[in-house]
């Protein structure tokens, strides 16, 4: 989380924040395949970083836009920043009894809401984080229907040709949408990866197989969106209080 909340690094900790909650989930379930996976992502962020630096320099895109400056916050009204370093503490603190109470049991299908939990707690605020759940929510809901969608067709023809075709097509559509810009991105960006995760898993007896259900998974994203805004509500406060103490002049 300290990656994640500095300027400099924040890629870098987005990255290895899904790596951990991607490994942790899975050595739930099987420490063979956590193993495996971690070795796998590994190499897919070379692989990817390699494709992707490619791909722009072959076809550059437009200049971004100038980013306006971001509170460095937990919440809104804040007279004042709260240190990186206190504020990875405190997401900490929200984010690991979520993840234990749901990898607890195997619980491999839970990845997507600790994602969106981890997502909002990198928010700079209260607001943002309530607005990052929505959009997330949608694109959950989005990807969810995408999955099973596929996974039903699938399962009716029994053909792998088909099945990577739809997979293919509803791809296309994600990457699609995503490029209509930044506020669309904030949708279809979390319901892709969720399209993949959730697909993905009803092809693995091992994490899961066909007792994934789309609606259940948005169900568990609305509540762990739910959990996150009231821990994040709650220790604001106190947060902000002390970080004042600690500026105050002897």
């Amino acid at each position: 989380f300290a990656l994640a909340m500095h300027p400099r690094t924040r890629p870098l900790g987005a990255m290895a924040l899904t790596m951990t909650i991607v490994v942790g989930a899975l050595s739930a379930a099987s420490t063979g395949a956590a193993a495996g996976i971690a070795l796998s992502l590994v190499l897919s962020i070379l692989a990817g970083g390699a494709v992707v630096y490619l791909a722009f320099a072959a076809l550059p895109g437009p200049p971004p836009p100038p980013r306006a400056a971001e509170a460095d916050d937990l919440s809104d009204p804040a007279p004042g920043p709260v240190p990186v370093a206190f504020r990875a503490l405190l997401a900490t603190l929200v984010m690991l009894p979520l993840h234990l109470w749901l990898t607890a049991d195997g619980g491999v299908a839970a990845m997507p809401v600790l994602f969106t939990c981890s997502a909002m707690l990198r928010q700079p605020g209260v607001t943002a984080s309530l607005q990052d759940s929505l959009t997330r929510l949608a694109g959950t809901a989005a990807g969810g229907v995408a999955a099973s969608a596929v996974h039903a067709v699938s399962l009716m023809h029994g053909e792998a040709t088909l099945a990577l075709a739809m997979v293919l097509c509803v791809s296309l559509f994600f990457a699609w949408r995503m490029s209509a810009g930044a506020l669309q991105a904030q949708v279809w960006m979390p319901g892709f990866v969720t399209f993949l995760a959730l697909y993905g898993m009803t092809l693995s007896p091992t994490l899961g197989g066909d007792e994934i259900a789309a609606s259940e998974r948005l169900g568990q994203v609305f509540a762990g969106a739910l959990y996150t805004v009231a821990a994040v509500s709650l220790l604001a406060g106190p947060a902000r209080r002390l970080t004042a103490r600690r500026r105050r002049p002897a």
